[in-house]
């Protein structure tokens, strides 16, 4: 009777847990992203027969989210590329809009040469000091980028933006 108790309780649990939504609250994101300066690396990684492949391209980034209100699922920002941690030596800036929708953070970039990108936010780690994952091509389908970013609340734009 024991094993029958123990048997239906895992059951119990397993069905659980598979029926509920692993979907992270668009809201919650949006709160996590905006407000802050997210800094670290993006390593480029490119598509090569199925499999994605490091193709030894990194640079340092800071991005930063600015929405509307007190949980937007959009909003503008701006990121800045250096080719190192020490910042400086810029290799790239663009503006963008950002929207919330249907599990992804889409980004739509105004710099010439810059392809539209989305996130996986459900398969990100994003918190208030963290935001750890995938940034892919939503052009080509052909690149991404793996973030390692973490909250920056000291970065200076006005020697950056343009």
């Amino acid at each position: 009777m024991k094993k029958l108790f123990a048997l239906m309780t895992v059951m119990t649990a397993l069905v659980l847990m598979t029926s509920c939504s692993k979907d992270k609250d668009p809201e919650e994101i949006s709160k996590n992203i905006t407000g802050t300066d997210w800094a670290g690396f993006m390593t480029e990684e490119r598509k090569d027969m199925g499999n994605w492949v490091n193709n030894g391209q990194q640079n340092f980034v800071v991005i930063h989210f600015i929405g509307t209100g007190t949980a937007p699922k959009e909003g503008t920002g701006y990121q800045v590329e250096f080719e190192n941690s020490y910042m400086n030596s810029k290799t790239g800036y663009s503006n963008f809009k950002w929207k919330l929708e249907d599990g992804e953070l889409r980004m739509e970039y105004e710099a010439k040469g810059w392809n539209n990108t989305y996130i996986d936010y459900n398969a990100t780690t994003v918190t208030n000091t963290t935001l750890n994952g995938y940034m892919y091509d939503a052009v080509t389908g052909r690149h991404r980028f793996k973030m390692e970013l973490t909250a920056n609340g000291s970065f200076d734009w006005s020697k950056w933006r343009e």
